[in-house]
């Protein structure tokens, strides 16, 4: 089914329709440990990771958020001229590179400081020798492999060499933004001599890296000089790039990132500065509150007004007034929903669910925390800095379904061009406010067509959670027509005898609740002499006064339900079932009706073609 029939309440950009408009969907899978929906589609064109990504969070805000599932799409690709790994290698390495950078920072930091070859189906990384790349080899292996095997269907090789650190030149870490700040102070003297100054959010920012920045390997700003006086240009042509890809770990790759490492810590250091003059009103706290280990106040190269340039303050240590805070200071205000968010709100205080995190070592040996978070309405990405030995207690309550509310300030980031929470002072966690949909009916129905995950395309529900919303909405029973199969009914009759399943206070309504099992099935009329298809094309019945099975698959079906009166109708059920997978099955599992009447005894007829 092509990607926008599938689903077609999906709004999306203009961009996205074009590439995803030849795109199948294969199928839908809802994970039943977690709220998340995975969406298999096949493709015969490259997507990007950038590209996948803006589709998963257009169908998250079209399709699914009010059912609060996270989405999650799976792309393969089938390409005519997938002629062998060397060839796909060639074409496609530098896609696989930002895929693994969307799915860790971390991994992506450690892959473009790599030497990257490729021979024979064989990967060769070699990187130099440190705890961490040794930690993750494992890890950034299993991630290449997947790549290849998810979107091509090969199967390749991850080999690793190790090779001794070298001797970097740190000297001009500090010089490019000092250089820059030193300008803006300029410029903003006054005629005086007097300096009243405050940076804006991204003023010397933009001057590192402009709008067209968009990874390491581009260029920054060709006018920064080199020891030697002589203007850099990182720019290459794409190329050109290919063919030095295994200078990832060069000088010039080395100092764009730490330039940027540096450019976004000391942005989120100014913009807590400026809030920290001008809190919100809705979220006003007191001023020396306690704060964790992990929470700063002023900053490496901050600045107060009319002091220039102020020393580093470290961290106040003291405990938090608030168990629930695991990073920042202890802080108040109402949440402000994600659909109103806006470039110029600034400080807020906003809740909602983890969708996802990362984590990066910078090259100034802080730890970049990126995360993405929603409340249901929308949702904003996000950044923290934090210290080496801050990163796992911060990180584990930072995972993928966790609940948290967060105070920062909204702003436009130039890198991600999007609005984003910056300069975050507080993030704690909180429970699960979702409110649950509720059946508040006098008298309840009795649902006799229900689908459960196991119906593709149609479900996203596991079995045994149908069975305790019904409960919890106070049904007295309901059926499952899932289409064509029946592996729901074992799973859906353990569930609702299962303490651990169903909670305590809906035990007493289990024991009289009833599982109507049922089947949705495609019929194919065969009773008839003569059929005609939506082609035109006639099918008649044979010399022997019956339809071929040839004929029979390929003839027009309709949509049927059936129930099972009791275990006669099931076990009937089951015949017409395997019949249709086994004799009949022509993209769907057909059911004929002369087969249907022959096993018809206890199977109700509730919706179908009558007869």
């Amino acid at each position: 089914m092509l990607f926008f029939e599938a689903f077609p309440t999906l709004e999306t950009e203009k961009e996205l329709k074009n590439v995803f408009a030849g795109a199948d969907v294969s199928g839908i899978t809802a994970l039943p440990d977690a709220d998340e929906v995975i969406v298999h589609a096949e493709s015969t064109k490259y997507i990007t990771g950038q590209q996948i990504s803006g589709m998963e969070k257009a169908l998250f805000d079209s399709v699914f958020s009010k059912a609060g599932r996270i989405v999650s799409l799976s792309v393969k690709f089938d390409f005519k001229d997938n002629t062998g790994f060397e060839a796909m290698w060639d074409k496609y390495r530098f896609y696989m590179a930002e895929e693994i950078g969307m799915k860790s920072g971390l991994l992506a930091s450690i892959y473009r400081n790599a030497r990257v070859s490729a021979e024979n189906g064989v990967i060769i990384l070699d990187m130099e020798e440190n705890y961490i790349a040794r930690e993750k080899q494992s890890v950034l292996a299993a991630t290449i492999t997947d790549y290849w095997k998810d979107r091509f269907g090969i199967d390749v090789k991850v080999d690793f060499k190790y090779h001794e650190p070298a001797k970097r030149d740190t000297s001009r870490r500090d010089e490019i933004p000092c250089v820059i700040r030193k300008r803006e102070f300029e410029q903003n003297r006054d005629d005086s001599g007097n300096t009243d100054y405050i940076p804006s959010s991204d003023s010397w920012f933009d001057d590192i890296l402009p709008d067209e920045y968009e990874d390491d390997n581009v260029s920054i700003a060709p006018t920064m000089q080199n020891t030697d006086n002589e203007p850099i240009d990182h720019a290459k042509q794409p190329e050109t790039a290919g063919r030095e890809e295994e200078n990832h770990g060069s000088d010039n790759a080395e100092g764009i990132s730490e330039i940027t490492d540096m450019a976004d810590e000391a942005i989120q250091e100014t913009k807590i500065a400026e809030s920290e003059k001008t809190p919100s009103k809705k979220s006003e706290e007191p001023a020396n509150k306690g704060k964790t280990v992990a929470s700063r106040e002023g900053g490496k190269n901050s600045y107060a007004k009319g002091k220039g340039l102020r020393s580093k303050k470290k961290s106040d240590r003291g405990a938090t007034d608030d168990p629930d805070i695991f990073y920042g200071r202890s802080f108040e205000g109402d949440p402000v929903a994600m659909n109103e968010l806006a470039e110029t709100i600034g400080q807020v205080v906003v809740r909602g669910m983890i969708m996802k995190c990362e984590d990066r070592l910078t090259k100034t040996g802080k730890v970049l925390v990126s995360f993405a978070v929603t409340d249901f309405t929308d949702s904003i990405q996000g950044k923290i800095f934090l210290g080496p030995d801050d990163r796992d207690a911060v990180l584990s309550k930072l995972k993928k379904g966790k609940f948290v509310m967060i105070k920062g300030v909204v702003d436009y980031d130039s890198y991600d061009r999007d609005i984003s929470l910056h300069s975050v002072t507080g993030i704690k966690t909180i429970k699960d406010f979702r409110k649950k949909r509720r059946d508040d009916a006098e008298v309840k129905r009795i649902e006799l067509h229900a689908h459960t995950q196991m119906s593709d395309m149609d479900g996203v529900i596991a079995p045994e959670n149908l069975i305790k919303r019904a409960l919890e909405w106070g049904y007295r029973g309901i059926a499952l027509t899932d289409h064509g199969v029946v592996q729901a009914f074992p799973v859906a009759f353990h569930a609702l005898h299962d303490k651990k399943i169903i909670p305590e206070e809906y035990w007493e309504a289990a024991k009289d609740f009833k599982i109507v099992y049922g089947c949705e099935g495609y019929i194919v009329d065969d009773e008839v002499d003569s059929v005609t298809d939506d082609k035109g094309k006639t099918y008649t019945r044979g010399e022997d006064g019956t339809f071929s099975d040839e004929d029979i698959r390929h003839m027009p079906s309709h949509h049927i339900i059936l129930l099972c009166k009791n275990d006669t109708g099931r076990v009937n059920l089951y015949r017409l079932v395997s019949m249709s997978h086994l004799e009949y099955f022509h993209k769907r599992p057909l059911v004929p009706k002369s087969r249907l009447i022959a096993h018809r005894d206890s199977v109700a007829l509730v919706d179908g073609p009558a007869f």
